[in-house]
């Protein structure tokens, strides 16, 4: 079962990617965008703007809003002004949400408003802690996003790299033979510690890949320098360096 060979399940070259900024460049200049490209485009996203509220405002009810305060205002093209060549995409997403949220703190000081902020946006301040914040929600959210890839994967292949590894993650400190018996009870067949330890390290390099190319999709262009400089920045160089 784990040498299933599906041609169509390959991740797609990076040159092939639609990147995020192409779904924000075609929504700016008024394009027809299909819509199961904007689906796509906010059910991917749409976590990152919710952690990012979240984490602000500390009231899912009002985060959730807020998110979806934001797709309408993507999709009506407030964002007209933007372009990849002025920064990263993660940096449009952080500096709109920001704006964002010093416009309701306004909208809830003139209300007379008491709405505590747990911390201040970056144009009033804080700004490297608030960054720093963000891109580790940002982080999370790209992991978590790898994790439910790898899990489609598993379904689509038979391949159980989500188990194997999902396995190893929980139980860090246990040794392989028993890993191998855990996993051998999960997937309801005997497995070796050597053939586990072979599950492991595919499972490790589709991860890689998987993770790759999600963080090549909110890239203009993804070339190996942008890509190892995005990943070392938000520290998950280590998950596709051997694939660079």
């Amino acid at each position: 079962m784990e040498d299933v060979d599906q041609k169509s399940l390959e991740p797609r070259p990076l040159a092939q990617i639609s990147t995020a900024w192409s779904i924000v460049l075609k929504s700016k200049n008024g394009a027809n965008v299909p819509a199961e490209e904007v689906a796509s485009f906010f059910a991917r996203y749409h976590g990152a703007v919710y952690r990012y509220f979240l984490t602000s405002l500390r009231k899912p009810d009002v985060a959730e809003e807020m998110a979806q305060d934001f797709a309408v205002r993507f999709l009506r093209g407030d964002f007209s002004n933007v372009h990849p060549d002025r920064g990263r995409f993660r940096d449009f997403l952080r500096v709109s949400l920001a704006n964002q949220l010093r416009d309701y703190r306004r909208r809830q000081k003139l209300r007379g408003g008491n709405d505590p902020f747990v911390e201040e946006t970056p144009d009033q301040g804080a700004g490297e802690t608030s960054a720093s914040t963000f891109d580790e929600n940002w982080r999370d959210e790209l992991l978590a996003q790898t994790w439910s890839a790898l899990e489609q994967h598993q379904t689509a292949t038979g391949q159980m790299y989500h188990v194997a590894l999902k396995l190893k993650a929980v139980e860090v400190n246990r040794p392989s033979v028993e890993l191998a018996e855990f996993y051998s009870q999960q997937v309801k067949s005997e497995t070796s510690s050597d053939a586990f330890r072979k599950v492991l390290e595919r499972a490790r390099r589709r991860f890689g890949e998987l993770l790759l190319h999600i963080v090549a999709d909110t890239l203009a262009i993804a070339t190996r320098d942008e890509l190892e400089r995005e990943l070392s920045d938000l520290k998950l160089l280590a998950y596709c360096k051997e694939l660079l």
